[in-house]
């Protein structure tokens, strides 16, 4: 018993020392989120970049809380995860890069809508009509 003892007691030293232990989705500044299954960590400057959008709504001091959490502590969001990384991109740099080869422009216009980015619907719409022109 005195071994199992000593590794509470070094637990507890460890949560009292450490509080963002408690709170793995957000560390040293970063969130983990879990959107449709897919793994991403980002600043909350980043999710928060567009006021009026529901990232921004999400993940403002006040919305934070309301947002679910998986097993492991990740922020659930459950959208699309596949396209979730041009989300973010746009978020960090305010443009729009995809691959030559990318096809979802509806399925990434639509996740557009969803987290009300009109100026990233924008900027697909216009790559569609120079790829189809």
């Amino acid at each position: 018993m005195g071994i199992f003892q000593s590794i509470y007691e070094d637990m507890t030293i460890i949560m009292e020392v450490s509080p963002l232990m408690s709170m793995p989705s957000i560390q040293q500044g970063y969130i983990n989120l879990n959107v449709g299954g897919t793994f991403f960590t980002t600043s909350r400057d980043t999710l928060t970049r567009y006021p009026g959008s529901t990232l921004h709504s999400m993940f403002s001091k006040d919305g934070i809380s309301t947002v679910p959490k998986d097993d492991l502590g990740r922020f659930i969001i459950d959208r699309d995860g596949s396209v979730f990384g041009f989300i973010l991109n746009f978020l960090r740099s305010g443009s729009l890069n995809l691959p030559t080869d990318f096809t979802a422009h509806e399925q990434l216009i639509d996740e557009a809508d969803y987290f009300q980015l009109p100026d990233m619907k924008k900027l697909i719409i216009t790559r569609v009509r120079c790829v189809h022109y």
